[in-house]
């Protein structure tokens, strides 16, 4: 087991600790699409289960935006099954060609799936393969959109949502980092064409946006914002816990 395994690892046990959430027997739900990071999570997880307890339960939404959508979720539905893993699969129904708006409503339709197959199995949680690229790139989507504090915080490492914890292990760890351990472990995964198109803004602020800022402005760009967020996520906490004691002596 190499040094960048071990990191990847440890710190997906640290972040499943530090959201406070699960027990030893819990039921998690992994959201796995086929591609890297979520592949990278559940083999992760899939190492790590007899550890922490834990009993996976794989789930894939098929929105059936391209040719390639079915062959993904067969590819899903095998990776389960070679795990010795359980499996869900829903499809979306009627989409047209994919629009910003409509990726964030299929994000929101994939999640409602989540939830509720979460109540359907009784599971305690949710887990995502964002990454830290991700986080970045989401920060920079709401600055330029126009944000205040709880937008600047971008994706969190762990949140309730109707009583089900979504915690997301991979949030610390960068892209490349997903990428190297998936070749040294000799893992396979799917390649997602949509992610090349620049019809969605989140994809223009990875090819281009970001690339730019990177070779223009500030090579470190990525780890400015990612500490940004960190810092932002402390400072909205601590508002938090002071409006809330206002609250309750005004009330």
């Amino acid at each position: 087991m190499n040094k960048n395994t071990n990191v990847i690892l440890r710190n997906v046990k640290e972040t499943v600790a530090a959201s406070g959430a699960l027990s030893c027997g819990d039921t998690v739900i992994v959201g796995v699409s086929g591609g890297p990071d979520s592949v990278a999570l559940l083999h992760v997880l899939s190492v790590l289960r007899h550890e922490l307890g834990l009993f996976l339960h794989v789930a894939h939404f098929n929105h059936g935006w391209r040719k390639s959508a079915k062959t993904d979720e067969q590819f899903v539905r095998k990776l389960a099954g070679e795990l010795g893993l359980s499996c869900s699969c829903a499809r979306a129904s009627g989409w047209a060609v994919p629009t910003t708006a409509m990726e964030e409503r299929a994000r929101a339709q994939r999640l409602k799936f989540f939830q509720r197959l979460a109540k359907k199995i009784n599971a305690r949680a949710i887990m995502l393969g964002h990454t830290q690229d991700d986080l970045v790139e989401t920060v920079l989507m709401h600055i330029l959109r126009g944000s205040g504090l709880q937008g600047m915080r971008g994706m969190l490492l762990s949140r309730k949502i109707h009583g089900i914890c979504l915690i997301r292990p991979l949030l610390d760890i960068k892209k490349r980092d997903i990428l190297a351990y998936l070749k040294h472990n000799r893992i396979l995964f799917r390649q997602d064409p949509t992610n090349r198109r620049p019809r969605f803004l989140r994809n223009r602020i990875r090819l281009e946006l970001l690339p730019l800022l990177e070779e223009k402005y500030n090579p470190g760009i990525r780890e400015v914002l990612a500490n940004l967020t960190d810092t932002v996520c402390v400072d909205y906490d601590y508002l938090e816990v002071e409006a809330g004691k206002v609250f309750s002596r005004m009330a």
